[in-house]
């Protein structure tokens, strides 16, 4: 128990260094040498961090000592370290209040050093051991030697020294003596009407200038001018920023401060809205009817073509939402982070004094939703937010009175929003007092998923609105015509593309695959290990089913136990050579030969990273990759692709047309075609100063980079401010995407289903659009077929309107309790799959060499979703290399991780709060339970029980990658 509470004393030095006065305690740890006293003393005038650092190895040493030095601590009023080493910590929900409440604070210090007075308040706050009896003596003596200013910076000081709990001390005594105004000021749930009485101007007078006392490096008071929040409405990852980047402790300290001491820190400003009237929208007659059901207060489908307003419908229904209800709570879910950070910034500018919140990624949130739905009215987020704050218990879906869906056809099979409405269908179905949130879905068009008829069609209709629970379906029936005058309907062109039969780049990287065949039937013969479940696939090269079978046939291959060391890895390095060929034969489909070298260059690089931890037949094959690519080099006669040049025609004659303010987009298929026809057409349409970027999907393929959730958001705000005018994009564009200047569509072999047929035509906002899809017959040939299932669409939902009310519900009730049985029937097998999980011996083995390895007793379950190799000596066995940091929820993405023996990527390092950690990622690995070997593509199905682990002892595994230094 001794050696526990002596470690403890030890791993909680940075903190006594950032808090601890030793002369406050030095003489009251009995049994403590004058000599050492003394020690203490003296390096304390010169670096208050050192002499702590003195003190805390002494004491830790002696076990006498400890306890004594614990008891110290607690008679001079420093509770914090007391909390500490009892590890006594505030559940999440205070702990943010109480940062909140601290970057309040800080904001209005410079009002708080004008208008309170310290000797008054001292009082209160010792008699709620805040702060002690010699603190407020000094205090006392510093008003009397050197003003109010001073001694109220010494009270900051000595709050946050003594509790961490000090700002709602803080608040409590401002109230207790007198001063209720600056409470009810600092209080975010505060009302306009109790800011009024307490003497608190509301509106744009409140805005006054405030001033805040900087430290300079001078030591010297340094003013700045801030205006004082009303009300704060940042996102999570700013607030999460601004308070911990509040920095009081420092303030007025001089003869505790050590030189070198950080300087005092000051949050960012945030954004904030003040208290106003909401801005008035003026909605056309036919978003009017469109809203009509919503607003009676029915489960809803608004369904309306792209570009009709349905966001604007949206918020007519919200702001009439949360003026007719009792503590209203209202969430509003986009699938994908770019739509949701463009609703919210549409909302918050119509919602007057409604405190509005945007959380921006789909990772767990850091800040309890339980504790946020205290202070705000109207959220933002994914779906997926929700459902893992639910799953947590931080909320419940009856929390809220309305749940707004956008693009809400995708609520089907085992998308997100399917998940979050079997939750409350359940919770509905459990429990019918209990009142739940309405449901308002907005979509362009609900689809037909495979039927080819109207009865099929109808039949997919009620199971998505069985799944959205909704009875009314709301469209434009009385004010069509008005509707056609506003909504933009492009002019459309049909253009085949010119298909190259005679293709020599086709040919050449056909020949090499062929090549990468013969080398992988060769060498497996040769070791007699080829069976027919491991013969390579036929078909055409190009085909999707082509690489669909490369990628289950490595999947067979990385868990065969029974074949020779290293025949696994040899037969993986072919399959992965012949999935890159594959794709290079795509790019050279449609773009030009120096496109297919620079992928092929790419791939080469990330290929050959680690040449000593190649085998044999993986040199081979990188050599057979930079022969192919000094093929390609040497090929002068090969003719540019004939459609890209049609492309840039295209494009100048529309933008010549349109003017050069125009901003278009082209949808391409896969991630590889959208950075290279980017490229080029940037380089091409310079002339004409047409900016061009590719617009494409996050980074999670092992193939093809992505674009983070940041970059996205930066160049979807240069598209609508004219930077950017024209964004070459995958199917992530296709969808909500709200630019209402772009009026140039043009589809590059892209194809899709009925849903986006029409969402593609109303990605033309603007009026006089035109949209070009230049294609070759098969892709012509599945959009004919997708545009009959739109009519077909078009039709079924007319005669579904026809049917009566009563026969809609039944049909979706049935369809609800069939979903429900099915429901419990899932559930039921993965209770018993959870049942399943045991603890046993088992460990994770590089996929590909099946060398590399971390024992299954060493991986830990951080915040319910990260798996940290929690073992230090795994870094040894792993290769870092840094890659542009990222910041992802309070994580600092900073490295990858790869196998020593062979190029496997393995994981990524994440700093967590000046830890490296390495989060390990399942896929690349593969499950050994004695001489099994299995693969998982989700840590869900692992059928062991992972321990969690937390902060704390993240700490002791992982070293901080600054510590102070000691002598």
């Amino acid at each position: 128990m001794e050696n526990d509470l002596r470690e403890r004393i030890k791993f909680l030095l940075p903190e006594f260094q950032k808090f601890l006065k030793p002369s406050d305690i030095l003489f009251n740890i009995q049994g403590l040498s004058g000599e050492l006293q003394e020690k203490v003393r003296e390096n304390e005038k010169r670096s208050r961090t050192e002499a702590v650092a003195i003190l805390i190895n002494a004491v830790s040493v002696n076990e006498n000592l400890t306890e004594k030095f614990v008891v110290a601590l607690s008679d001079g009023g420093y509770q914090r370290f007391i909390d500490l080493i009892n590890k006594e910590y505030p559940d999440r929900g205070d702990k943010f209040c109480q940062d909140y409440y601290e970057f309040l604070i800080c904001y209005m210090k410079g009002d708080l050093l004008e208008r309170i007075e310290p000797l008054d308040v001292c009082g209160v706050l010792y008699q709620n051991k805040c702060i002690e009896l010699s603190d407020m003596e000094t205090i006392r003596s510093e008003y009397y030697s050197n003003g109010k200013f001073q001694a109220v910076q010494k009270l900051f000081f000595f709050m946050q020294r003594r509790r961490s709990d000090w700002p709602s001390l803080f608040l409590e005594a401002l109230k207790e003596s007198g001063r209720e105004d600056l409470k009810a000021k600092m209080d975010p749930g505060a009302t306009p009407e109790e800011l009024e009485r307490t003497g608190v101007t509301v509106g744009s007078q409140q805005n006054e200038d405030v001033e805040i006392y900087n430290r300079t490096s001078d030591d010297q008071t340094a003013v700045k001018r801030v205006v004082t929040p009303v009300q704060v409405n940042d996102d999570e990852e700013v607030l999460s920023d601004q308070l911990s980047a509040v920095g009081l402790a420092e303030d007025g300290d001089k003869d505790g401060l050590d030189s070198d001491y950080e300087e005092e820190k000051y949050m960012k400003e945030g954004s904030e809205k003040e208290f106003s009237k909401p801005k008035e929208i003026n909605l056309r007659k036919y978003q009017l009817e469109l809203a009509e059901k919503a607003l009676t207060g029915k489960n809803t489908v608004i369904c309306a073509d792209t570009g009709s307003g349905k966001t604007w419908v949206a918020l007519h229904i919200v702001q009439e939402h949360l003026n007719s209800k009792e503590s209203p709570k209202v969430a509003f879910m986009a699938r994908t982070n770019p739509l949701v950070q463009q609703q919210y910034t549409l909302f918050k500018n119509f919602l007057g004094e409604k405190k509005v919140y945007i959380i921006n990624k789909d990772e767990k949130s850091t800040v309890p939703l339980k504790k946020l739905m205290e202070l705000y009215d109207v959220f933002f987020f994914t779906p997926q937010i929700l459902i893992n704050n639910i799953e947590k218990g931080d909320t419940r879906i009856p929390e809220f009175t309305l749940l707004i869906l956008d693009e809400c056809h995708h609520t089907a099979k085992g998308e997100p929003y399917n998940n979050l409405m079997r939750k409350y269908i359940k919770t509905k179905h459990n429990n019918k007092d209990i009142p739940l949130p309405q449901i308002v879905g907005l979509t362009a068009s609900i689809g037909v998923g495979p039927a080819t008829t109207e009865d099929g069609a109808i039949a997919h209709m009620i199971k998505i609105f069985s799944n959205l629970d909704v009875h009314e379906i709301s469209t434009v029936e009385a004010n069509k015509e008005e509707m056609k005058k506003f909504v933009a309907i492009p002019t459309e062109e049909h253009v085949k593309m010119e298909v190259c039969y005679e293709d020599p780049c086709k040919k050449i990287i056909e020949g090499e695959m062929k090549k990468v065949e013969t080398i992988y039937e060769g060498t497996m013969k040769g070791k007699g290990v080829l069976n027919t479940r491991q013969n390579l696939p036929g078909g055409e090269y190009l085909s999707k089913t082509y690489l669909g079978s490369i990628i289950k046939l490595k999947n067979q291959i990385m868990c065969d136990t029974t074949l020779p060391k290293d025949s696994g890895r040899e037969m993986i390095c072919c399959l992965t050579h012949l999935g890159i060929l594959h794709e290079a034969l795509d790019i050279n489909y449609l773009m030009n030969v120096e496109h297919v070298v620079q992928f092929l260059n790419k791939k080469y690089v990330e290929e050959s990273q680690q040449p000593d931890k190649l085998i044999p037949i993986e040199r081979k094959l990188l050599k057979v990759e930079k022969e192919l690519i000094k093929t390609f080099e040497n090929q002068k006669s090969i003719k540019p692709n004939p459609n890209l040049r049609l492309i840039e025609e295209k494009l100048q004659e529309l933008y010549c047309e349109s003017g050069k303010d125009s901003l278009g987009m082209i949808f391409v298929q896969t991630r590889a075609t959208a950075k290279s026809l980017a490229e080029y057409l940037n380089d091409k349409l310079e002339g004409i100063d047409i900016p061009v970027k590719p617009f494409i999907g996050s980074k999670s393929s092992e193939t093809s980079d992505g674009l983070s959730e940041t970059e996205k958001k930066e160049l979807l705000e240069d598209f609508r401010s004219h930077k950017i005018k024209l964004l070459v994009a995958t199917s992530v564009g296709s969808e909500g995407i709200d630019v209402p200047e772009c009026n140039i569509v043009m589809k590059y072999n892209y194809s899709g289903n009925e849903i986006n047929i029409i969402q593609m035509r109303g990605r033309t906002r603007k009026a006089g659009g035109q949209a070009i899809y230049i294609s070759d017959q098969s892709v012509l040939r599945r959009d004919l077929v997708s545009m009959e299932k739109a009519a077909v669409m078009h039709r079924a939902l007319d005669e579904l309107k026809q049917k009566g009310k009563e026969e809609i519900r039944k049909m979706i009730l049935t369809e609800q309790k069939n979903d429900l049985q099915h429901q419990e029937e899932q559930e039921r097998k993965l209770r018993e799959l959870q049942n399943q999980k045991k603890r046993g011996f088992f460990k994770l083995v590089c996929a590909t060499c099946k060398e590399t390895e971390i024992l299954g007793d060493n991986i830990k379950l951080y915040k319910q979703n990260h798996h940290v190799a929690a073992e230090r000596e795994f870094l040894d066995r792993v290769k870092k290399e840094d890659i542009k940091e990222e910041k992802i929820n309070q994580m600092i993405r900073k490295s990858i991780i790869y196998c020593k023996k062979c190029p496997q990527k393995l994981g990524k390092i994440f700093l967590i709060h000046d830890l490296e950690v390495p989060l390990l990622k399942i896929d690349a690995f593969l499950c050994k339970e004695g001489d099994k070997l299995r693969k998982y593509k989700n840590w869900k199905f692992v059928p062991y029980i992972i321990d969690e682990i937390n902060h704390k002892d993240l700490e002791i595994i992982f070293p901080k990658l600054t510590t102070p230094e000691v002598s």
